[in-house]
């Protein structure tokens, strides 16, 4: 890159664990982000494809979006093209990034999914069982005790 040239961003999927099959097939779940290495650029994207406008018409519908923190995409198939733009007029090269997006799972049935699993396996969990007669725990023994001395000779 050359001296006072804008870094273009970076369109990054947060993927936890091993959930996508790779990088542009996620779900409605998974945040993306865009980055630029250029300190202090205003990072502008859009959903739709479009070109991303440094500085959005008025009235109109496109021209971009600020980006502020990191979002989540709407099922189907995502076009993300995002341009980091400086105060004084310099921008980077737009990027482009598709995305596969598929619907996911709404997080209140993954919760009692899992809720429901976790009570199965306590019931079919045998209980622990004493090896000693009457459910004891077995004989307790005395803590010992450990000084410090010096050993004598």
């Amino acid at each position: 890159m050359t001296a006072g040239a804008v870094a273009a961003p970076r369109i990054i999927p947060i993927v936890r664990g091993n959930k996508a099959t790779s990088k542009n097939h996620i779900d409605t779940n998974t945040l993306v982000c865009i980055q630029s290495d250029t300190g202090q650029a205003r990072l502008l994207y859009t959903l739709d494809g479009s070109e991303p406008a440094r500085e959005a018409p008025s009235g109109s519908g496109s021209g971009g979006r600020r980006y502020l923190s990191p979002f989540l995409l709407p099922g189907g198939r995502v076009c993300v093209r995002a341009v980091a733009a400086t105060s004084d007029g310099r921008e980077s090269a737009t990027v482009t990034k598709v995305f596969v997006v598929r619907e996911a799972e709404p997080l209140q049935q993954v919760i009692n999914r899992s809720l429901r699993r976790s009570r199965a396996r306590r019931i079919t969990q045998p209980p622990l069982r004493s090896s000693f007669p009457g459910g004891d725990s077995g004989p307790r023994l005395a803590p010992r005790r450990c000084d410090l001395a010096p050993a004598s000779r």
